[in-house]
C-alpha cells in the first residue's frame, strides 16, 4: 500500500500459491445517500437482483447509508453478510457491507480518526471479514471508503489540499490497522 507520493506503507507477507482458490469479488459504491440518490428503490432492487443471479463469491459495498439499501442485502440473498456498526444510517456511520457465499469467521471495524468537511458526520472507515474458503484456508477481505475527492463537491467538503492530506492520514490509519488485524486468525 502506498501514499499518494508513492511511499510504501505496508504490504502483507502473503506467499503466492497457485493452489489458492480463485475468487470472484466485486466492490461497488451504491451511492446510498438519503435525499441525494436518484430513484433509490429501483436502483437498490436492481443491484440486489443482479447480485443474486451473479457468480460472485464476495461483494464489498460502500455508501449503504439509506435505510432502503437493506433491499440490496435482502434481494442478493448471500448466506453471509456483515455491515459496519449502526447500519443503516448516516450520522456517524461508515456505510459499509461485505457479502459472502462462504462463512465469515470474524470481523473488524475501523472508524477513521481523520476526516473533514461534511464527511465528518458520516465517519468513514473500513470493515474487514475473515472468510473461510471451501479449501479450508481463510482470506481477510477489507472494504474501505476514504474521504471523497473534492472535484465536484468542494463546497461541501474541504479544500483539495486538505482532502489529500486527510486521505494520506486515512491510508496510514488503514495501514496500521491492517498490520494489527492481519495476524488475527
Amino acid at each position: 500500500m502506498c501514499t499518494p507520493e508513492g511511499k510504501h506503507l505496508w504490504a502483507p507477507d502473503v506467499p503466492y500459491s497457485n493452489k489458492s482458490p480463485v475468487l470472484s469479488i466485486l466492490t461497488q459504491n451504491v451511492w446510498g445517500v438519503p435525499g441525494l440518490t436518484s430513484n433509490p428503490r429501483a436502483r437498490f432492487e436492481a443491484l440486489g437482483d443482479y447480485l443474486k443471479t451473479s457468480n460472485l463469491d464476495i461483494v464489498a459495498l460502500q455508501e449503504m447509508w439509506d435505510p432502503r439499501t437493506r433491499q440490496i442485502l435482502e434481494r442478493a440473498n448471500f448466506p453471509y453478510n456483515v455491515t459496519s456498526p449502526g447500519f443503516p444510517g448516516l450520522a456517524l456511520r461508515a456505510g459499509l457491507a461485505i457479502c459472502s457465499r462462504y462463512p465469515i469467521l470474524s470481523t473488524h471495524h475501523l472508524s477513521f480518526e481523520h476526516y473533514g468537511g461534511v464527511e465528518s458526520a458520516v465517519r468513514k472507515g473500513a470493515l474487514a471479514a475473515r472468510i473461510l474458503l471451501p479449501d479450508g484456508t481463510t482470506k481477510l477481505v477489507v472494504n474501505t471508503h476514504l474521504i471523497s475527492p473534492t472535484e465536484k463537491l468542494s463546497y461541501l467538503l474541504c479544500s483539495e489540499r486538505r482532502t489529500v492530506a486527510i486521505r494520506t492520514l486515512q491510508i496510514k490509519e488503514l495501514s496500521t490497522w491492517l498490520g494489527r488485524i492481519s495476524k488475527d486468525p
